[in-house]
């Protein structure tokens, strides 16, 4: 972990001094983990370091969160057009290579194309509001929770575009994830460096930060194994 932190200071000091190239850096690595090529604790490590350092509340963060989000849209969009304009083709290469990704792909997809719930019937807010937020919000959310379950961070790109889904839908859900996984990471520190200082328990931040991977790991498995009994 000293090491990392070694190699990761300069990038969070030229982050928290505005460095161009160093935002554009991090949005590098963003876009190459959407189309799965994993690149662990940069962009946490970055989160964390450069809001105990400069603030949770400064503009170094929201720079930081602002290219976090550019660099997936970039990754997950590349990946949303290549399913869109040769979906057939690729999904067809992927089931040859790696037939349970194809499989994914395939429900995932089926989900997505699901229909809105219709509207009831009756003039109340409630009758016409649900309806109303269920077509707009249904696909971004299951983006979302396709996005957090494990293996199906590409999938779900690859899908919403295999199926023609709205493009703005698609970038509301990415939107919504990115803005939740940085907010899971910043409590991390925020317990870090103020929350647990009440208790007199100051453990180190990747500590902090393993726990919590582990504990939204299980948390999505054991729901996922719930939801596929109830199924079955």
């Amino acid at each position: 972990m000293s090491a990392l932190t070694q190699w990761a200071t300069p990038i969070i000091t030229a982050v928290s001094t505005g460095s161009f190239l160093a935002l554009l850096g991090l949005i590098l690595v963003a876009a190459i983990m959407e189309i799965g090529l994993p690149v662990p604790f940069i962009l946490d490590s970055s989160l964390l370091l450069v809001a105990l350092n400069s603030g949770f509340i400064s503009l170094p963060m929201l720079l930081l969160i602002l290219a976090l989000f550019v660099g997936r849209l970039i990754g997950s969009s590349s990946l949303y057009w290549l399913g869109r304009l040769f979906g057939g083709f690729v999904i067809k290469r992927i089931g040859k290579r790696w037939p349970k990704a194809a499989v994914r792909i395939a429900n995932l997809s089926y989900s997505l194309n699901q229909p809105a719930l219709p509207a009831a019937p009756g003039t109340r807010l409630t009758s016409r509001l649900l309806p109303a937020l269920s077509s707009i919000f249904r696909v971004p959310m299951m983006i979302v929770i396709a996005r957090f379950t494990p293996g199906l961070l590409t999938v779900s790109s690859i899908a919403a575009g295999g199926i023609c889904e709205n493009y703005g839908a698609f970038v509301l859900g990415i939107a919504l994830s990115s803005i939740i996984a940085d907010a899971m990471v910043l409590a991390v520190g925020f317990l870090a460096s103020h929350g647990l200082r009440i208790l007199g328990v100051t453990p180190p931040v990747w500590q902090l930060v393993i726990g919590l991977v582990i504990l939204i790991y299980l948390g999505w498995g054991i729901f996922f194994l719930v939801r596929r009994r109830r199924r079955n």
